[in-house]
């Protein structure tokens, strides 16, 4: 049997010796086998979208045409062994400007020859035409593991989903998942739902804009979109995407940048891994719409942020900050709020809203630190104040009293250092 190499991409043919004549659909099916077990899927399709069986003039059929992804790396390798191997079918590259096929890592005397129709017609035979094998065969071409649902919403015609005939209208492509059992959809341009879409993969060429629109999108996943508007039920994972003010969210955000006001549903838990502000202005989460019992959780975020409107004593927020500033808004007013990480901090919480800093460090606190160990001081004989400048060595930063004994009854009357320059750094 061929053998799969994901990390690697390639295609292992068959002993020449123990089998010489291979076929490029059976090849294809083993694929689909592969493809199933383990977590193999997670790799990149070897092969793309097929055709074939599609009527012509009676009896004649378009015979199957197997395209291998070798635009995305995949080449076919033959056995370790010495030999001929005659791969049968019409299987093509998706790129013919790509090679398809690599040599052996040994030295071998081998070769590969393509065995192809002499034209793209096959004739049935019988009266049910094609056998219950070669049905099979023709169905696993079409594809049930790798193959994606095209739509291009913007693209005028309405066509049979596949990357160069895509759906234009939603409904086509529910439609065909219905009946494929197919769940991978590959989004071409911008793209309103107008239906619940449970348990869908979305992938974005160029980055479209999805519109939710209010409709159920619980399991779904995303990727490489900039979704927005209102949503029902959870998302998966939305990963490396941009969310611009969405209402009702809930699910767990991988590497997505982070744009206007985000309202979490009601009781939702909200995780946030590695995001990043996408614009000038602050990126806000909003508690607005919990009863109580709303987690929002961020990890490792980087830009500006807040967040508003946490009313309910049971309501979370665990926010890590690697730079930037967060802010905490005047309508938080109950709840607790966890802040860990580096970055500058404005709190403006009400004093019902917890907020525990205590493995915070805040940007502003270190440049102060700074300046009070190293900028100009001055000790007053007169008054026992104690002055430290800012950078210029002209304008206050902090002065306070200084005193001779702890009972704080004699002020310090210069009988030692009253004055200290601004001191440099010599490494």
């Amino acid at each position: 049997m061929p053998t799969f190499d994901g990390p690697n991409k390639l295609i292992i043919l068959d002993s020449p010796i123990t089998n010489p004549v291979q076929d490029a659909v059976a090849l294809y099916s083993r694929w689909k086998d592969w493809a199933r077990t383990g977590d193999n899927a997670k790799f990149l399709p070897a092969f793309a979208n097929s055709v074939g069986g599609q009527p012509t003039n009676p009896p004649e059929r378009i015979s199957a045409y197997v395209f291998v992804n070798n635009d995305l790396g995949w080449r076919i390798r033959p056995f370790e062994a010495n030999g001929d191997t005659f791969l049968e079918g019409d299987l093509f590259p998706t790129d013919p400007g790509l090679p398809l096929f690599v040599p052996t890592v040994g030295i071998y005397n081998t070769s590969v020859r393509q065995l192809v129709s002499s034209k793209a017609l096959q004739v049935e035979t019988g009266v049910s035409g094609l056998t219950a094998t070669e049905s099979q065969q023709l169905n696993e071409v079409h594809g049930q593991i790798g193959r994606y649902l095209w739509i291009d919403q913007v693209g005028g015609v309405d066509g049979a989903g596949f990357q160069q005939d895509p759906f234009s209208v939603l409904t086509s492509l529910v439609t065909e998942a219905s009946t494929s059992g197919l769940r991978f959809i590959k989004v071409m341009s911008d793209l309103t739902l107008d239906q619940n879409m449970i348990g869908y993969r979305f992938e974005g060429q160029s980055i479209p804009a999805i519109a939710l629109a209010g409709f159920n999108i619980n399991g779904s996943e995303f990727f490489g979109c900039v979704l927005s508007g209102s949503m029902l039920g959870e998302i998966k994972g939305a990963n490396d995407c941009d969310l611009s003010a969405i209402t009702g969210l809930r699910g767990t955000l991988n590497r997505c940048g982070i744009s206007g006001v985000n309202t979490l549903s009601d009781g939702a838990r909200v995780i946030l891994n590695e995001g990043f502000s996408t614009v000038v202005t602050p990126a806000s989460f909003s508690l607005s719409a919990s009863t109580g019992s709303t987690d929002l959780i961020v990890k490792q975020f980087r830009g500006d942020l807040s967040v508003t409107d946490m009313g309910q004593a049971t309501d979370t927020a665990n926010i890590e900050m690697m730079s930037g500033k967060l802010t905490l808004d005047a309508t938080n007013v109950d709840g607790a709020i966890n802040v860990v990480g580096i970055g500058e901090l404005d709190d403006q919480s009400g004093p019902g809203c917890s907020v525990n800093t205590d493995a915070f460090m805040n940007a502003n606190d270190t440049t102060r630190l700074r300046k009070l160990s190293v900028n100009r001081l001055e000790t007053d004989p007169t008054t026992g104040i104690i002055t430290v400048y800012d950078d210029d060595d002209t304008t206050i930063l902090y002065q306070g009293n200084i005193w001779e004994n702890v009972l704080a009854n004699q002020i310090y009357r210069g009988r030692g250092l009253e004055r200290r320059d601004r001191l440099t750094y010599l490494p």
